[in-house]
Protein backbone atom coordinates (compact mmCIF):
# COMPACT_ATOMS: atom_id res chain seq x y z
CA UNK A 1 0.00 0.00 0.00
CA UNK A 2 2.98 2.41 0.83
CA UNK A 3 4.82 1.90 -2.27
CA UNK A 4 1.74 2.22 -4.40
CA UNK A 5 1.10 5.83 -2.33
CA UNK A 6 4.87 7.14 -2.90
CA UNK A 7 4.88 6.34 -6.45
CA UNK A 8 1.44 7.50 -7.04
CA UNK A 9 2.84 10.95 -6.46
CA UNK A 10 6.27 10.57 -8.05
CA UNK A 11 6.15 12.91 -11.26
CA UNK A 12 4.66 15.59 -8.99
CA UNK A 13 7.35 14.91 -6.24
CA UNK A 14 10.29 15.04 -8.63
CA UNK A 15 8.44 18.40 -9.74
CA UNK A 16 9.26 19.91 -6.39
CA UNK A 17 13.08 18.32 -6.32
CA UNK A 18 12.57 15.56 -4.38
CA UNK A 19 12.83 12.09 -5.56
CA UNK A 20 11.00 8.46 -4.68
CA UNK A 21 14.18 6.89 -2.59
CA UNK A 22 14.43 10.40 -0.84
CA UNK A 23 10.33 10.40 0.51
CA UNK A 24 11.29 6.23 1.96
CA UNK A 25 13.84 7.79 3.68
CA UNK A 26 12.60 10.53 5.21
CA UNK A 27 9.10 8.65 6.07
CA UNK A 28 11.58 6.53 7.59
CA UNK A 29 13.15 8.73 9.55
CA UNK A 30 10.09 10.58 10.59
CA UNK A 31 8.52 7.55 12.05
CA UNK A 32 11.22 6.27 14.25
CA UNK A 33 11.33 9.45 15.31
CA UNK A 34 7.94 9.64 16.64
CA UNK A 35 8.00 6.46 18.00
CA UNK A 36 11.31 6.64 19.70
CA UNK A 37 10.77 10.44 21.58
CA UNK A 38 12.22 10.96 24.35
CA UNK A 39 9.08 11.45 26.58
CA UNK A 40 7.68 8.08 24.63
CA UNK A 41 5.67 7.36 21.54
CA UNK A 42 4.36 10.24 19.55
CA UNK A 43 1.36 10.14 16.82
CA UNK A 44 1.78 13.92 16.18
CA UNK A 45 4.74 16.17 16.03
CA UNK A 46 5.23 20.18 15.08
CA UNK A 47 6.50 20.72 11.79
CA UNK A 48 9.12 22.18 12.70
CA UNK A 49 10.54 18.89 14.93
CA UNK A 50 9.20 17.02 11.84
CA UNK A 51 11.63 18.96 9.41
CA UNK A 52 14.52 18.23 12.23
CA UNK A 53 13.70 14.50 12.19
CA UNK A 54 14.38 13.90 8.78
CA UNK A 55 17.39 16.06 8.17
CA UNK A 56 19.67 13.66 8.21
CA UNK A 57 18.06 12.37 4.73
CA UNK A 58 18.38 16.31 3.61
CA UNK A 59 21.88 16.23 4.19
CA UNK A 60 22.67 13.52 1.89
CA UNK A 61 20.40 14.55 -0.76
CA UNK A 62 21.05 18.37 -0.44
CA UNK A 63 24.63 18.22 0.71
CA UNK A 64 25.68 21.74 -0.84
CA UNK A 65 22.88 23.62 0.81
CA UNK A 66 23.23 25.18 3.91
CA UNK A 67 21.47 23.74 6.99
CA UNK A 68 18.56 26.61 7.24
CA UNK A 69 17.78 26.29 3.92
CA UNK A 70 17.78 22.77 4.36
CA UNK A 71 15.34 22.85 7.20
CA UNK A 72 13.24 24.85 4.66
CA UNK A 73 13.20 22.55 2.28
CA UNK A 74 12.49 19.60 4.68
CA UNK A 75 9.49 21.33 5.75
CA UNK A 76 8.58 22.61 1.79
CA UNK A 77 8.37 18.40 1.61
CA UNK A 78 6.30 17.89 4.85
CA UNK A 79 3.70 19.88 3.54
CA UNK A 80 3.45 18.78 0.31
CA UNK A 81 3.22 15.27 1.13
CA UNK A 82 0.24 16.34 3.61
CA UNK A 83 -1.68 17.51 0.41
CA UNK A 84 -2.92 14.32 -0.58
CA UNK A 85 -0.14 12.04 -0.28
CA UNK A 86 -2.51 9.68 2.18
CA UNK A 87 0.75 8.56 4.17
CA UNK A 88 0.90 12.16 6.45
CA UNK A 89 -1.62 15.20 7.07
CA UNK A 90 -1.23 18.30 8.88
CA UNK A 91 -3.51 19.03 12.00
CA UNK A 92 -4.31 21.86 13.83
CA UNK A 93 -1.58 23.98 15.34
CA UNK A 94 1.09 23.39 12.04
CA UNK A 95 1.18 19.68 13.19
CA UNK A 96 1.68 16.53 11.35
CA UNK A 97 0.98 12.82 11.97
CA UNK A 98 0.97 9.94 9.99
CA UNK A 99 -2.22 8.61 8.10
CA UNK A 100 -3.04 5.74 9.88
CA UNK A 101 -0.73 4.77 13.14
CA UNK A 102 0.18 1.23 11.19
CA UNK A 103 2.22 3.53 8.43
CA UNK A 104 3.79 4.68 11.62
CA UNK A 105 4.90 1.85 13.06
CA UNK A 106 6.11 0.15 9.85
CA UNK A 107 8.36 2.89 8.78
CA UNK A 108 10.01 2.79 11.45
CA UNK A 109 10.60 -0.98 11.38
CA UNK A 110 11.82 -0.32 8.15
CA UNK A 111 14.39 2.65 9.59
CA UNK A 112 15.75 -0.18 12.23
CA UNK A 113 15.90 -2.91 9.39
CA UNK A 114 17.70 -0.65 7.54
CA UNK A 115 20.55 -0.20 10.32
CA UNK A 116 23.57 -2.28 10.65
CA UNK A 117 23.29 -6.08 12.68
CA UNK A 118 25.89 -5.11 15.29
CA UNK A 119 26.09 -3.56 18.72
CA UNK A 120 26.51 -0.23 17.87
CA UNK A 121 24.40 2.09 19.77
CA UNK A 122 23.88 4.96 17.09
CA UNK A 123 24.60 2.93 14.15
CA UNK A 124 22.71 -0.42 14.68
CA UNK A 125 19.59 -1.78 15.83
CA UNK A 126 19.68 -4.68 18.20
CA UNK A 127 20.77 -1.74 21.21
CA UNK A 128 18.02 0.07 20.57
CA UNK A 129 15.58 -3.47 19.49
CA UNK A 130 17.04 -4.56 22.80
CA UNK A 131 15.09 -2.26 25.28
CA UNK A 132 12.27 -2.00 23.82
CA UNK A 133 11.15 -5.91 23.45
CA UNK A 134 8.70 -5.69 26.04
CA UNK A 135 8.15 -2.25 25.83
CA UNK A 136 3.97 -1.75 24.72
CA UNK A 137 4.34 1.24 22.88
CA UNK A 138 6.84 -0.84 20.68
CA UNK A 139 4.44 -3.72 20.24
CA UNK A 140 3.24 -3.56 16.69
CA UNK A 141 6.56 -1.53 15.50
CA UNK A 142 8.68 -4.96 17.16
CA UNK A 143 5.90 -7.50 15.48
CA UNK A 144 6.26 -5.90 12.24
CA UNK A 145 10.38 -5.73 12.29
CA UNK A 146 11.29 -9.13 11.48
CA UNK A 147 9.23 -9.04 8.23
CA UNK A 148 11.38 -5.91 7.32
CA UNK A 149 14.78 -7.54 7.86
CA UNK A 150 13.69 -10.69 6.06
CA UNK A 151 12.16 -8.41 3.26
CA UNK A 152 16.15 -6.33 3.63
CA UNK A 153 18.08 -9.49 3.54
CA UNK A 154 17.12 -12.53 3.67
CA UNK A 155 16.07 -15.30 6.50
CA UNK A 156 19.99 -14.82 8.07
CA UNK A 157 18.93 -11.70 8.80
CA UNK A 158 16.14 -12.87 11.29
CA UNK A 159 18.22 -15.35 12.57
CA UNK A 160 20.58 -12.64 13.42
CA UNK A 161 17.20 -11.29 15.51
CA UNK A 162 16.43 -14.22 17.44
CA UNK A 163 19.61 -15.73 18.08
CA UNK A 164 20.53 -12.96 20.37
CA UNK A 165 17.14 -12.83 21.60
CA UNK A 166 17.37 -16.29 22.93
CA UNK A 167 21.03 -15.43 24.29
CA UNK A 168 19.21 -13.60 27.09
CA UNK A 169 18.37 -17.05 28.39
CA UNK A 170 22.08 -17.09 29.62
CA UNK A 171 23.28 -19.64 27.26
CA UNK A 172 24.41 -19.38 23.41
CA UNK A 173 21.70 -21.14 21.91
CA UNK A 174 24.18 -23.65 20.28
CA UNK A 175 25.11 -24.56 23.16
CA UNK A 176 21.83 -24.24 25.56
CA UNK A 177 22.06 -28.27 25.68
CA UNK A 178 25.48 -29.24 26.43
CA UNK A 179 26.18 -27.38 28.93
CA UNK A 180 24.16 -28.88 31.64
CA UNK A 181 22.51 -25.68 32.94
CA UNK A 182 18.96 -24.00 32.72
CA UNK A 183 18.11 -20.31 32.95
CA UNK A 184 15.67 -19.42 35.66
CA UNK A 185 12.30 -19.93 34.88
CA UNK A 186 11.26 -16.51 34.77
CA UNK A 187 13.81 -15.80 31.75
CA UNK A 188 12.59 -18.84 29.93
CA UNK A 189 9.12 -17.55 30.18
CA UNK A 190 10.04 -14.47 29.47
CA UNK A 191 12.25 -15.27 26.04
CA UNK A 192 9.90 -17.74 24.87
CA UNK A 193 6.94 -15.54 25.01
CA UNK A 194 9.11 -12.74 23.05
CA UNK A 195 10.19 -15.37 20.25
CA UNK A 196 6.92 -16.34 19.71
CA UNK A 197 6.05 -13.53 19.24
CA UNK A 198 8.45 -12.25 16.95
CA UNK A 199 7.72 -15.55 14.68
CA UNK A 200 4.24 -15.41 14.74
CA UNK A 201 3.62 -12.73 12.08
CA UNK A 202 6.85 -14.95 10.13
CA UNK A 203 4.65 -17.50 9.18
CA UNK A 204 3.23 -15.78 6.45
CA UNK A 205 6.76 -15.98 4.62
CA UNK A 206 6.84 -19.65 5.87
CA UNK A 207 10.14 -18.70 7.68
CA UNK A 208 11.95 -21.48 9.36
CA UNK A 209 14.59 -20.83 12.12
CA UNK A 210 18.55 -22.07 12.00
CA UNK A 211 18.00 -25.81 13.70
CA UNK A 212 20.06 -24.78 17.17
CA UNK A 213 17.86 -21.98 17.34
CA UNK A 214 14.28 -23.73 16.81
CA UNK A 215 15.69 -26.10 19.30
CA UNK A 216 16.79 -23.15 21.79
CA UNK A 217 13.38 -21.56 21.59
CA UNK A 218 11.36 -24.93 21.73
CA UNK A 219 13.22 -25.80 24.80
CA UNK A 220 12.54 -22.04 26.49
CA UNK A 221 8.71 -23.02 25.44
CA UNK A 222 8.32 -26.72 26.77
CA UNK A 223 10.09 -25.02 30.09
CA UNK A 224 8.39 -21.87 30.33
CA UNK A 225 4.50 -23.84 30.92
CA UNK A 226 5.52 -24.71 34.37
CA UNK A 227 4.77 -21.53 34.78
CA UNK A 228 1.16 -22.75 35.35
CA UNK A 229 2.08 -25.24 37.94
CA UNK A 230 1.97 -24.69 41.38
CA UNK A 231 5.89 -24.98 41.70
CA UNK A 232 6.89 -23.24 39.01
CA UNK A 233 3.89 -20.22 39.82
CA UNK A 234 6.48 -19.78 43.14
CA UNK A 235 9.39 -19.33 40.88
CA UNK A 236 8.07 -16.48 38.58
CA UNK A 237 6.24 -13.22 39.80
CA UNK A 238 2.88 -12.71 39.12
CA UNK A 239 3.46 -9.97 36.11
CA UNK A 240 5.64 -11.74 33.91
CA UNK A 241 3.32 -14.77 34.69
CA UNK A 242 0.75 -12.69 32.48
CA UNK A 243 2.74 -11.09 30.15
CA UNK A 244 4.24 -14.14 29.17
CA UNK A 245 0.60 -15.83 29.03
CA UNK A 246 -0.52 -13.72 26.71
CA UNK A 247 2.02 -13.60 24.16
CA UNK A 248 2.14 -17.21 24.14
CA UNK A 249 -1.99 -17.03 23.76
CA UNK A 250 -1.40 -14.74 20.69
CA UNK A 251 1.32 -16.84 19.49
CA UNK A 252 -0.06 -20.25 19.56
CA UNK A 253 -0.91 -21.25 23.69
CA UNK A 254 0.59 -24.98 23.73
CA UNK A 255 -2.02 -25.93 26.59
CA UNK A 256 -4.99 -25.11 24.24
CA UNK A 257 -4.25 -27.06 21.14
CA UNK A 258 -7.02 -28.10 18.88
CA UNK A 259 -6.93 -32.11 20.08
CA UNK A 260 -6.19 -31.87 23.38
CA UNK A 261 -8.71 -32.94 25.90
CA UNK A 262 -9.35 -30.74 28.73
CA UNK A 263 -12.31 -32.20 30.44
CA UNK A 264 -11.43 -33.81 34.01
CA UNK A 265 -14.23 -35.82 35.64
CA UNK A 266 -16.08 -34.35 38.36
CA UNK A 267 -16.52 -37.24 41.49
CA UNK A 268 -19.92 -37.78 42.73
CA UNK A 269 -21.62 -36.41 39.47
CA UNK A 270 -22.80 -39.32 37.59
CA UNK A 271 -19.55 -39.43 35.17
CA UNK A 272 -19.46 -35.39 34.34
CA UNK A 273 -16.30 -34.08 32.86
CA UNK A 274 -16.31 -30.45 33.19
CA UNK A 275 -13.51 -28.50 31.59
CA UNK A 276 -9.87 -27.48 32.99
CA UNK A 277 -10.51 -23.94 31.89
CA UNK A 278 -13.29 -21.55 31.55
CA UNK A 279 -14.28 -21.00 27.68
CA UNK A 280 -11.12 -19.68 25.87
CA UNK A 281 -11.75 -17.40 23.18
CA UNK A 282 -9.75 -19.42 21.15
CA UNK A 283 -12.32 -22.24 21.69
CA UNK A 284 -15.25 -19.85 20.81
CA UNK A 285 -13.30 -18.72 17.54
CA UNK A 286 -13.95 -22.27 16.30
CA UNK A 287 -17.18 -22.03 17.18
CA UNK A 288 -17.84 -18.66 15.27
CA UNK A 289 -15.65 -19.78 12.26
CA UNK A 290 -17.82 -23.73 12.16
CA UNK A 291 -20.67 -21.09 11.85
CA UNK A 292 -22.17 -21.71 14.78
CA UNK A 293 -24.08 -18.23 15.40
CA UNK A 294 -25.75 -19.08 12.51
CA UNK A 295 -27.05 -22.82 13.43
CA UNK A 296 -30.40 -22.86 15.54
CA UNK A 297 -29.48 -26.16 16.94
CA UNK A 298 -26.74 -24.71 19.30
CA UNK A 299 -29.50 -22.16 20.85
CA UNK A 300 -32.52 -23.50 20.78
CA UNK A 301 -35.79 -21.70 20.37
CA UNK A 302 -35.21 -19.16 22.87
CA UNK A 303 -32.51 -18.49 22.24
CA UNK A 304 -32.39 -18.40 18.61
CA UNK A 305 -35.26 -15.72 19.07
CA UNK A 306 -33.02 -14.06 21.35
CA UNK A 307 -29.92 -13.98 19.06
CA UNK A 308 -32.29 -12.84 16.06
CA UNK A 309 -33.31 -9.75 18.06
CA UNK A 310 -30.03 -8.33 19.06
CA UNK A 311 -28.48 -9.58 15.66
CA UNK A 312 -25.67 -11.27 17.85
CA UNK A 313 -23.18 -12.50 14.89
CA UNK A 314 -20.33 -13.34 17.72
CA UNK A 315 -19.33 -12.22 21.05
CA UNK A 316 -19.50 -8.53 22.19
CA UNK A 317 -16.41 -6.85 21.29
CA UNK A 318 -15.16 -9.39 19.37
CA UNK A 319 -12.75 -8.25 17.41
CA UNK A 320 -10.84 -6.88 20.49
CA UNK A 321 -10.76 -10.01 22.26
CA UNK A 322 -9.41 -12.15 19.19
CA UNK A 323 -5.91 -9.87 20.47
CA UNK A 324 -6.04 -12.44 23.72
CA UNK A 325 -6.68 -15.62 22.29
CA UNK A 326 -5.91 -17.61 25.87
CA UNK A 327 -8.06 -15.60 27.85
CA UNK A 328 -11.55 -16.43 28.92
CA UNK A 329 -14.55 -14.90 26.21
CA UNK A 330 -16.87 -12.71 27.71
CA UNK A 331 -20.11 -11.40 26.67
CA UNK A 332 -21.66 -14.38 25.37
CA UNK A 333 -25.11 -15.52 26.28
CA UNK A 334 -25.74 -18.80 28.16
CA UNK A 335 -27.48 -20.80 25.35
CA UNK A 336 -24.25 -20.26 22.94
CA UNK A 337 -22.37 -23.53 22.99
CA UNK A 338 -18.77 -24.61 21.35
CA UNK A 339 -17.44 -27.14 19.39
CA UNK A 340 -18.98 -30.40 18.02
CA UNK A 341 -19.72 -32.26 20.89
CA UNK A 342 -22.45 -32.80 23.36
CA UNK A 343 -21.66 -30.13 25.63
CA UNK A 344 -23.25 -27.57 27.94
CA UNK A 345 -22.99 -25.26 30.72
CA UNK A 346 -22.85 -26.66 34.23
CA UNK A 347 -25.86 -26.68 36.97
CA UNK A 348 -25.19 -24.92 39.97
CA UNK A 349 -25.05 -27.78 42.14
CA UNK A 350 -22.53 -29.35 39.45
CA UNK A 351 -19.93 -26.14 39.64
CA UNK A 352 -20.47 -26.54 44.11
CA UNK A 353 -19.17 -30.27 43.38
CA UNK A 354 -16.16 -29.35 41.40
CA UNK A 355 -15.41 -26.28 43.45
CA UNK A 356 -16.04 -27.48 46.90
CA UNK A 357 -15.65 -30.92 47.26
CA UNK A 358 -14.35 -31.06 50.65
CA UNK A 359 -16.14 -28.35 52.87
CA UNK A 360 -13.93 -25.17 52.98
CA UNK A 361 -14.34 -21.46 52.78
CA UNK A 362 -12.53 -21.23 49.10
CA UNK A 363 -12.33 -23.28 46.36
CA UNK A 364 -8.73 -24.37 47.08
CA UNK A 365 -9.03 -24.67 50.72
CA UNK A 366 -9.01 -22.52 53.66
CA UNK A 367 -6.11 -20.33 52.95
CA UNK A 368 -6.95 -16.14 52.16
CA UNK A 369 -7.65 -15.30 48.97
CA UNK A 370 -4.49 -12.88 47.52
CA UNK A 371 -3.28 -12.26 44.02
CA UNK A 372 -1.48 -15.56 43.97
CA UNK A 373 -5.43 -17.43 43.58
CA UNK A 374 -7.69 -15.05 42.86
CA UNK A 375 -8.31 -12.50 39.87
CA UNK A 376 -10.78 -10.84 41.70
CA UNK A 377 -10.28 -7.02 42.74
CA UNK A 378 -8.60 -3.98 40.51
CA UNK A 379 -6.18 -4.47 43.09
CA UNK A 380 -5.36 -7.97 41.89
CA UNK A 381 -4.59 -7.17 38.47
CA UNK A 382 -1.10 -5.04 38.25
CA UNK A 383 -0.81 -5.43 34.74
CA UNK A 384 -3.88 -6.41 32.68
CA UNK A 385 -6.62 -4.85 34.87
CA UNK A 386 -9.10 -7.24 33.54
CA UNK A 387 -9.64 -10.79 32.36
CA UNK A 388 -6.29 -12.32 32.60
CA UNK A 389 -4.77 -15.58 30.48
CA UNK A 390 -6.42 -18.59 31.83
CA UNK A 391 -4.86 -21.16 34.49
CA UNK A 392 -2.01 -18.15 35.39
CA UNK A 393 -2.72 -18.58 39.17
CA UNK A 394 -2.55 -22.62 39.70
CA UNK A 395 -2.30 -21.97 43.64
CA UNK A 396 -6.43 -21.12 43.06
CA UNK A 397 -7.11 -24.66 41.40
CA UNK A 398 -9.12 -26.65 42.83
CA UNK A 399 -8.95 -30.16 44.37
CA UNK A 400 -9.92 -31.83 40.89
CA UNK A 401 -7.65 -29.49 39.38
CA UNK A 402 -9.96 -26.99 37.58
CA UNK A 403 -8.38 -23.75 37.21
CA UNK A 404 -10.38 -20.15 37.86
CA UNK A 405 -13.64 -21.40 39.24
CA UNK A 406 -13.58 -18.45 41.70
CA UNK A 407 -12.47 -15.47 39.25
CA UNK A 408 -10.90 -14.16 36.48
CA UNK A 409 -14.79 -13.71 35.26
CA UNK A 410 -18.20 -14.49 36.09
CA UNK A 411 -19.52 -16.91 34.12
CA UNK A 412 -19.20 -21.02 33.97
CA UNK A 413 -17.07 -23.54 31.90
CA UNK A 414 -18.62 -26.30 29.69
CA UNK A 415 -19.28 -29.85 30.82
CA UNK A 416 -20.06 -33.32 28.74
Amino acid sequence: MLRWLITSRLRLREEKGFSESFAWQAFARLALAMVNGEDGKRSILDLEEGAVAVDEVMQREFSDQPSEERRRRAREWLRFECLGSGIVEEVAGNRIRFWHLTFQEFFAALQLAWRGDGEDPEEDWWPLVRKRLEDSQWRETIELFPGCLLDEGGVGRVDRLLNPVLSLRGTEPDLATLRGTEPDLATDARVAGIVSRLLQPLSVYQYRPRPEIADAYRNALERSLAIFTVEGATEVPVKIRIAAAEILGRAGDPRLAEGHDHFIEVSGCGGLHLAKYPVTVEEYQRFVEQRGCEEERFWGAAGWSAKSQGGWEAAEDWQEQLGTPNRPVVAVSWWELQEGREVRLHTESEWRQAAQPIPSDYPWGEAETDAERANFSPDMRPTVGSAMSVGVLPAGDVPFGHSDLASNVWGGVATI
